[in-house]
């Protein structure tokens, strides 16, 4: 009550000040105070109905006084008077804005509340009548505003149709703006102008203003008014086409509240009506069958010819394409043999009936299928690239292009180029979704630049930061399924940082599996397999391997192979390095071949040769760990090497960790305590960097007399300029690191910086021969 009689006492004063200026400065700022608190020249001399000249004049004594000021140094030309008869038949203008919200207030206040209403129409009348109609949608705000305020003096049915347009035209700037509540109040105001009966008398302005502002509810995530206004425009519409924006709202809305199963069903039926029948629960078979058509059709077409094909022009393949696209990112997750077919009836669509912008994103999504397949990396870009240069010579939304980016991000580029490249596109395209309104695809992006940046090895601390950041996008965008992937990412992350007792259960600050709702065990497979993987992944680092393996054998009830994905990629990896481990725990008569890991790894062994930094340094560990099964040791330890220098050349830092790791088991098995020692602490090294505490607190419990010398340095820091002889020590590490890694609080960078004498090391064993050094070490 104090700050609004505080408040009140300073428009009062400043009403006093007012009226001590010129009465014909007192008129001109009350009419800018009807524009706004910031006005024009241009737009002042219209409702003034004087030059720019004579309002500037008119102005002069405020501009004094310091009550209104000039936002650019424009307002000078009109100031002399040997210029001002020249600015009357000038381009020029001048702007100004008020000292304060206080002062407009009180420039307006000295208008009669009775005369308040007349003036706004006097204003939006002339405003409407002076600007050229080819100027109405950049200045269409000043024009509408004042005549939505005085709405009550607007009563002849021509008037209020015309005002509605002009607010269906403003409310248009306002969404392209991302003002949807704003762009929500214009259309709502348009909308109270029409009576039922324009629904026949002005059937277009009626259906452009409800679509609109459908739309602007869901963009506002006003969902129960979005519902309403949906039900208005599918009880009006003339045509299934004239709603088919509505449906593709509402299947929006419904993957942005979680509710896939909902949205598909949607979509399912729509499509039916559009002449395009899919089966609500398809078969292996039915997916198959679709494929094989696709491969003979393309077989006869050069993927390069596709660009050739003519453009879609009938309503309802347009229609259709529509649908199947906006429902694409449900059915992959809800339904993965569906989400497959899908994809085929957008290509098999684009190839009967022509190209759309649409038709892109089939294309991009179809080169998802192929990049499993030996020898189909190379046409999944081919289809990538064809799906870019088609739209960059196309019309298409803003939506589509983020889509598209997406897409080829998440599908094609990691199989070419390091994961890491990615990440930077996947902000952009956060970006880019965020300006379409298309929050689903938005919050996505973030989501999978979090993980991306997880899997490439990215400091666990700065990555913890970020992922904060992101949470607070997803839930202002309300997103509910990307919300729950987030999380489940984020606590494995604050698992692996040491933040919970029990690292190998999802149960902590920002998830807990415990209260992970049936709902969404059910219905959300995707967000199923993201917490069994993640868990066969914490379990496994944390040498729980039963553990690994059951979430594992959980997940695979899940998973979808439609798209061979990063994160399904490292489900297999840690899945066959769990098989392998449990295998070594088995009697060397009792091992037996595992055809999965022989077929996992014979993909890996294709990735590699176009994704070598990615897939070779994998291929090379889990290929070492077979060895270690087989008891092939000197294999065994050739390969540990390359997977550990693999790894390290192509800063997995998470995997170099991991391969030093076993190696080091290797080494241990194998009896070479001394150089089990030297991968410990390697391993320590890296894990330290990465900043998972649980791992270098897990080796500590587990290898304490393996990481001796790191552990007595770091509760007992090293002089420096000790003989170098100490250095060399048989019992001093090879590695140290910069992080904290201890839960006493010491930090294991206090010890010598030993990665520059490791370098060294693997320099010289360069020039070993490999069978003289095994017959030493035995």
């Amino acid at each position: 009550m104090r700050a609004a009689a505080l408040t009140d006492d300073v428009v009062t004063f400043m009403t006093v000040q007012l009226q001590k200026l010129p009465e014909a400065t007192q008129t001109m700022l009350k009419l800018a105070a009807c524009v706004g608190n910031q006005f024009d020249l241009a737009t002042l001399a219209i409702v003034s109905e004087q030059t720019q000249a004579d309002t500037a004049t008119m102005l002069w004594k405020a501009l004094q006084e310091g009550l209104i000021l000039p936002t650019s140094e424009t307002y000078k030309f009109f100031q002399a008077p040997e210029l001002v008869e020249a600015q009357n038949d000038c381009m020029m203008t001048a702007s100004y804005k008020f000292l304060h919200d206080r002062v407009q207030q009180a420039a307006y206040s000295l208008i009669p509340e009775e005369q308040k209403q007349t003036i706004h129409l006097q204003i939006g009348r002339l405003l409407r009548h002076k600007i050229p109609q080819e100027k109405w949608e950049e200045q269409i705000f000043e024009i509408v505003n004042p005549l939505n305020l005085a709405i009550d003096l607007i009563t002849t049915v021509d008037e209020q149709i015309d005002l509605a347009r002009l607010n269906l035209l403003a409310g248009r700037k306002a969404k392209e703006a991302t003002a949807y509540e704003a762009a929500l109040k214009y259309f709502t105001l348009g909308r109270s102008l029409l009576s039922p009966e324009c629904w026949t008398a002005q059937y277009e302005l009626m259906l452009g203003l409800h679509i609109k502002a459908t739309e602007a509810a869901y963009l506002s995530k006003d969902f129960d008014q979005m519902e309403q206004l949906a039900e208005i425009v599918l009880q009006q519409a003339q045509t299934l086409l004239d709603g088919l924006q509505i449906y593709d709202i509402k299947i929006q809305a419904y993957q942005d509240q979680g509710n896939l199963l909902a949205g598909v069903a949607t979509a399912l039926n729509l499509l039916v009506s559009l002449k395009v029948h899919l089966p609500h629960q398809p078969t292996h078979w039915h997916v198959w069958r679709k494929k094989k058509q696709m491969q003979w059709v393309l077989a006869r077409k050069p993927v390069h010819r596709l660009l050739d094909l003519p453009t879609m022009q009938d309503p309802n393949s347009l229609a259709a394409m529509q649908i199947l696209a906006t429902v694409m990112p449900l059915v992959v997750f809800a339904n993965p043999a569906l989400g497959q077919l899908v994809v085929l009836q957008l290509l098999s669509l684009s190839l009967k009936a022509g190209n759309t912008a649409i038709s892109a994103e089939g294309y991009t999504a179809y080169a998802g299928f192929l990049c499993d397949k030996a020898g189909g990396i190379d046409l999944a870009y081919q289809f990538g690239q064809l799906a870019l240069t088609f739209l960059s010579r196309c019309d298409h939304r803003q939506s589509t292009k983020a889509t598209l980016l997406f897409q080829f991000n998440i599908l094609i580029r990691h199989w070419k180029e390091h994961w890491r490249a990615t990440l930077s596109p996947m902000l952009e395209t956060y970006q880019t979704g965020l300006d379409a309104g298309n929050f689903g695809l938005a919050a996505n992006s973030v989501r999978i630049y979090c993980v991306r940046s997880y899997f490439v090895g990215k400091e666990l601390s700065e990555l913890s930061h970020e992922m904060a950041i992101h949470l607070e996008i997803m839930t202002q965008l309300k997103q509910v399924r990307a919300l729950t992937w987030h999380r489940i990412y984020w606590q494995a992350i604050a698992n692996l940082r040491g933040e919970t007792d029990n690292p190998g259960q999802l149960i902590g600050e920002y998830f807990n599996e415990a209260e992970m709702p049936l709902s969404t065990l059910t219905d959300d497979r995707m967000a199923t397999f993201t917490l069994c993987c993640n868990k066969l992944i914490l379990n496994y680092l944390l040498a729980d391997y039963q553990t690994a393996q059951a979430q594992a054998e959980l997940a695979k009830r899940y998973l979808s192979r439609s798209f061979m994905s990063v994160d399904l990629i490292l489900f297999d990896f840690y899945d066959c390095l769990t098989q392998l481990q449990l295998s070594l725990a088995l009697p060397k008569s009792q091992r037996q071949q595992i055809s999965q890991i022989d077929t996992f790894q014979a993909q890996l062994q294709q990735w590699a040769v176009p994704g070598p930094m990615n897939f070779q340094h994998k291929l090379d560990l889990l290929a070492a760990e077979q060895a270690h099964v087989k008891d092939c040791p000197l294999q065994a330890l050739e390969l540990y090497d390359r997977a550990i220098a693999g790894a390290k050349a192509n800063d997995y830092i998470q995997e170099e960790a991991l391969a030093n790791e076993l190696a080091a088991k290797f080494y241990l098995d194998w009896g070479k305590e001394k150089v089990a020692a030297g991968y410990t602490q390697g391993a320590y090294y890296c894990y330290a960097r990465w900043g998972a505490k649980a791992k270098t607190d897990d080796l500590e419990t587990r290898y304490p007399h393996l990481l001796h010398p790191i552990l007595q340095a770091a509760a007992q820091p090293i002089n420096v300029f000790e003989p170098l002889a100490s250095i060399a020590a048989p019992h001093l590490s090879l590695h140290t690191s910069t992080n904290s890694s201890r839960s006493s609080s010491t930090s294991i960078n206090t010890a010598l910086d030993f990665a520059a004498i490791l370098k060294a090391f693997q320099s010289l064993a360069g020039t070993i021969q490999l069978d003289e050094l095994i017959h030493q070490l035995t």
